[in-house]
């Protein structure tokens, strides 16, 4: 019996320490894929489309490097997941500016006539939702 809970507090320690090294573990896979958005972003032009996303992307990467460098893998870890997002958000304007900037002035006005209309009808709904609203809680 005695054996059971020593055996049992061992297995416990062992997965314990398992679980805290496995957040000291050099965050190699993050950095190649915050690396791999960049180059994409760059490629589709998000310097010139999406300046401050694209750079806001590069810095998140230089200072998970440094944090890589003290150690702190977890901090760095979380920095590159960010850093990949805001870089495929760059590459994500980047391709909008450059369809929007390939549009004829024909096409932008068309375009823009076509978002009024989808701005006008999203108001209404709204009112119309807050009007259902008011109507339901003035009937309880």
């Amino acid at each position: 019996m005695r054996s059971n809970r020593a055996l049992y507090f061992v297995f416990l320690m062992i997965v314990g320490m398992v679980i805290s090294f496995s957040g000291c573990a050099k965050p190699d896979k993050e950095l190649a894929d915050a690396q791999a958005a960049l180059q994409e972003a760059r490629e589709a032009g998000a310097q010139e489309f999406a300046p401050e996303e694209y750079q806001a992307a590069e810095d998140l990467i230089a200072r998970a490097k440094e944090l890589m460098a003290q150690g702190k893998h977890k901090k760095a870890r979380d920095l590159l997941v960010e850093a990949r997002y805001k870089a495929i958000e760059a590459k994500g304007k980047a391709w909008i500016g450059k369809r929007e900037s390939e549009m004829t002035p024909t096409e932008q006005l068309a375009r823009e006539r076509k978002l009024e209309m989808l701005r006008e009808r999203d108001s209404k709904v709204s009112n119309l939702s807050r009007t259902y609203s008011l109507i339901l809680t003035g009937m309880q």
